[in-house]
């Protein structure tokens, strides 16, 4: 290195956006101008735990950072703490039980984020910006309960992520983090939380599954009602035309929660000409509060003009009555109540939304007319267990998605909802008529049949017919007919409604599924594979024992993982065939190889010929032989130029001319049982060209690479 000199704030701003890039070029340069111009105070800011996390995931350019950060003892000594830190975790070693992890690189934190399963990183004492950003991307339960704190930038991040959100380990929180974690989607834990501001407690308060302490809870009811006083007195105009007495015995009228002494109330409310101080000093918010929680709609009939003509009380009723009907059944009669003619103004606001329905549990059919008429994108009554044939009618004229709670439909009710044009979720129903099925075929809209748990060859055909997607219970499709249909070339003499059924629900994936699970099956019928060939998405046949060559040319049209691991031979025509086969395009474990392939899986196979060698090779995407014991030189030389993944853990030997051709192999290569070899064969495992530039563990070999 040349004379050190300290570099400019500016200089080492730019150095270290190049380190952060994540890219190999960016950091090449970055390194070669620290290199030629850093001094060893420079090597210490720059050379942070976090940029240091992200070199720990590359070859060569590590080796050029090592030789750097020797020039800093104080910065060395941290490199070796994280290198040898096994609660570190960068993008070359996964496995490790994340719960107890203290740090983890950007890196690993995307691959980490892109998993479908929970996510447990409470051993994470600090999370970066760009680290909320990638976690934010995950979808489920997220515990980061050993953050102390969060940054404005990360809150923003996380405020976006979907599903549980726990972070009990957060003591307090700024505004504008706030705001953020209070957009949230899903339950969000802040059991940390000991003190907040007003500001800090009016945006919390505005999340709808907000898990925090009962102190905290006690400041967030406080600031709301301060926030509702300073309101009311802001609003107040200083007139008033009411006594004390008069206003002392209109409030006792309104605690006796009777719809009689309401009625009276209003009529002395006007009579007096009561001004507007006069009507909010009446209704005051614990009377408001008591009145909603009376569910009575005769009383809400007549308080309604007195709520008309005030803005302060007609929104505190509101706001208390939506948020105490997602904790208490609305009656059907409450409802129409509030949303017919007699509520004015306030009705058309409750019955545009602000009540929800969810808990509505009986519908009389005046409410379906109305609810029919409503012009809403989505409608979901879960609550509602039974509909009568008048109300079918009625939703049948909704507009947009219908979801309803049905445990029985009649046929003449399915004929009527078979007229919706939007989307039909039924997913309680468990059964369903010949008629009814009859009638829901001719529906337009997606059709959601989820606990659907036995189904008539005449239902099957009559639902075959509905053009849109349709979704079933996964069970109802390992039903006896089903697994007939799928499986046997003569079930169309058997049960036709159900082949027909089956072709319409592979074709659109199973209800728009990108996974088709059919492990079940332990034969596929030559026609189903036809039918399969022209579908995309991950398909898994692992149970089926054997196909003919008819039957793997048509599934080498599939696109997408074709898991074949029930195979345990294959001919050579089939082989040919399979060669065909082309995955899909999946985000590899590295960021270096992010443009691999899906694709084969024959982990069933305990041997292949030279001749089927050849023709899986030529398969686009990863290739999975893990049942192999034994692999002939010849087999390793067409293997080698397989482009995709390629396992072959079942290998516990190899000749040192088939390890020659497999150190050629140029992607991820995997020899996990492999433990007879010789020297010179390791030797020829170790030239692979992909391992040589960096970038991780490519390779996973039964023996020690050191």
């Amino acid at each position: 290195m040349s004379k050190a000199r300290e570099l400019s704030a500016e200089d080492r701003g730019k150095i270290e956006k190049l380190l952060e890039s994540g890219t190999l070029e960016n950091i090449n340069l970055a390194l070669s101008l620290i290199e030629q111009t850093a001094s060893e105070k420079d090597i210490e800011l720059l050379f942070t735990r976090t940029v240091m996390l992200e070199l720990l995931c590359l070859g060569e350019p590590l080796l050029q950072a090592g030789e750097i950060i020797l020039r800093s003892s104080s910065t060395w000594r941290l490199f070796v703490e994280i290198l040898s830190d096994p609660l570190v975790m960068t993008a070359r070693d996964y496995g490790k039980d994340e719960r107890v992890l203290t740090a983890v690189s950007e890196a690993a934190l995307r691959e980490l984020a892109r998993g479908e399963e929970n996510l447990d990183l409470r051993g994470l004492p600090s999370l970066s910006d760009r680290g909320a950003k990638s976690l934010s991307q995950h979808y489920g339960d997220l515990y980061l309960d050993g953050l102390t704190s969060l940054s404005d930038e990360a809150a923003g991040h996380l405020g976006k992520h979907e599903g549980t959100l726990h972070l009990d380990g957060i003591g307090s929180l700024s505004t504008e983090a706030a705001e953020s974690l209070s957009k949230h989607d899903g339950p969000l834990h802040l059991g940390g939380l000991s003190s907040l501001t007003d500001s800090v407690a009016l945006h919390l308060v505005t999340h709808p599954d907000l898990h925090v302490p009962t102190k905290v809870k006690r400041q967030i009811r406080k600031a709301v009602s301060k926030r509702k006083q300073k309101q009311r007195k802001s609003a107040r105009t200083g007139k008033s035309n009411l006594t004390k007495q008069q206003a002392t015995k209109l409030r006792k009228l309104m605690r006796s929660k009777s719809a009689e002494n309401v009625a009276m109330a209003a009529k002395m409310l006007e009579s007096t000409d009561a001004t507007q101080d006069d009507i909010n000093d009446v209704l005051s918010s614990s009377i408001l509060s008591l009145l909603v929680n009376t569910w009575d709609p005769k009383l809400w009939n007549e308080l309604a003009p007195l709520l008309a003509s005030s803005r302060i009380a007609k929104t505190e009723f509101l706001k208390v009555a939506e948020k105490r009907s997602e904790q208490s059944p609305l009656s059907a009669d409450a409802f129409y109540a509030v949303a017919t003619e007699p509520l004015l103004s306030l009705g058309d606001r409750l019955f545009s939304g602000d009540l929800n329905l969810r808990k509505l549990t009986s519908l009389s059919d005046e409410v379906a007319e109305s609810l029919g008429k409503r012009g809403d994108e989505y409608l979901a009554l879960p609550g509602l267990t039974s509909l009568s044939d008048a109300a079918a009618v009625s939703l049948s004229q909704f507009k947009g998605e219908l979801s309803l709670g049905l445990t029985s439909l009649s046929d003449s009710a399915a004929e009527s909802l078979s007229g919706c044009t939007g989307g039909l979720r039924l997913y309680d129903l468990s059964s369903l008529s010949e008629a009814a099925a009859e009638s829901l075929g001719k529906h337009t809209g997606s059709l959601h049949l989820s606990n659907l748990s036995s189904l008539s060859d005449a239902a099957a055909a009559g639902l075959a017919k509905h053009e849109a997607s349709i979704v079933f219970n996964y069970e109802l499709q390992k039903s006896p007919d089903f697994r007939t249909a799928l499986s046997d070339e003569q079930a169309y003499l058997t049960v036709p409604g159900h082949v027909a059924l089956a072709e319409k629900l592979l074709v659109s994936r199973f209800g728009s599924s990108h996974r088709l699970d059919l492990s079940f099956l332990p034969a596929l019928s030559e026609s189903v594979a036809e039918v399969l060939g022209r579908c995309e998405g991950e398909l898994d046949l692992s149970g089926v024992k054997q196909i003919s060559d008819k039957t793997a040319e048509s599934l080498s049209r599939h696109r997408g993982p074709l898991g074949l691991s029930g195979l345990t031979e294959l001919s050579d025509t089939a082989a040919e065939s399979l060669g065909k086969h082309a995955g899909t395009f999946s985000f590899c474990y590295n960021r270096y190889d992010n443009a691999k392939q899906d694709g084969l899986h024959l982990r069933g196979l305990t041997g292949i010929s030279v001749a089927s060698a050849e023709s899986l090779a030529k398969s686009k995407g990863k290739l999975v032989l893990s049942g192999l014991t034994h692999l002939s030189d010849d087999a390793a030389a067409f293997l080698s130029k397989h482009d995709g993944i390629l396992e072959l853990d079942g290998l516990k030997s190899l000749s040192d001319a088939a390890a020659e051709s497999l150190g050629t192999h140029e992607l991820h290569l995997s020899l996990r049982k492999l433990k007879k070899i010789s020297e010179e064969g390791k030797q020829y495992l170790r030239k692979n060209q992909r391992r040589a530039v960096g970038g991780g563990s490519y390779h996973d070999f039964g023996f020690d690479w050191s």
